[in-house]
């Protein structure tokens, strides 16, 4: 079994079996992040539609600048930036080492925790897709300027969300700098072995 030294390398393998590592543990992050942005470009021209349109008075303007500003903070930093990159990069990496067809297959939802995690884990990243679409779905019924300024705000915590998830992951893979977030491993899963 390949182990991830503190530097970063990948140890005791083969040159194939260091490019497979690497290629399945990119897939589920960078799918991920694939994932992020997905969204993001799919709600970026409805949260512009407010600012093209010049119809937005002052109060508006300034209600817009504060759930940007908010989310950014709130969504992007202390809820991206600080536990979800972690985990979706240690996740990543766990599984470049413990390769499994099916977690490969579905990595990008297996560095989600959405499959072989803790319990709690588990329920909670699938009560989080839940949530989510059920606010999508009632943020599309808002009026204009009110779905721009959600959108808006999504769209700067998920595009934070995506630079942290791929600057964690190059941090990781390039720079040997190993997630500080647990990678929320089921009870009956082989520890991670970062160190050579």
């Amino acid at each position: 079994m390949a182990t991830i030294c503190k530097t970063g390398g990948l140890v005791a393998m083969t040159a194939s079996d260091r490019m497979a590592a690497f290629l399945v543990g990119l897939w589920g992050i960078a799918g991920f992040a694939a994932a992020l942005g997905s969204a993001v470009w799919r709600i970026t021209p409805p949260a512009l539609e407010p600012l093209r349109s010049g119809q937005m008075t002052a109060w508006q303007s300034t209600a817009f600048a504060f759930v940007v500003i908010a989310v950014a903070w709130s969504k992007g930093y202390m809820v991206f930036q600080r536990r979800v990159a972690p985990r979706v990069v240690a996740r990543g990496l766990y599984l470049a080492q413990n390769r499994r067809p099916l977690h490969v297959l579905l990595a990008p939802a297996y560095c989600m925790g959405l499959i072989y995690s803790t319990r709690k884990r588990v329920i909670a990243s699938w009560l989080i897709v839940v949530m989510v679409v059920c606010i999508v779905v009632a943020v599309s019924r808002f009026p204009q300027p009110w779905r721009g300024m959600c959108d808006a705000g999504a769209v700067v915590g998920l595009s934070w969300g995506v630079v942290a998830v791929l600057w964690g992951g190059f941090s990781a893979c390039v720079l040997g700098r190993l997630p500080q977030g647990s990678a929320e491993l089921p009870d009956d899963a082989r520890p991670p072995n970062w160190d050579s």
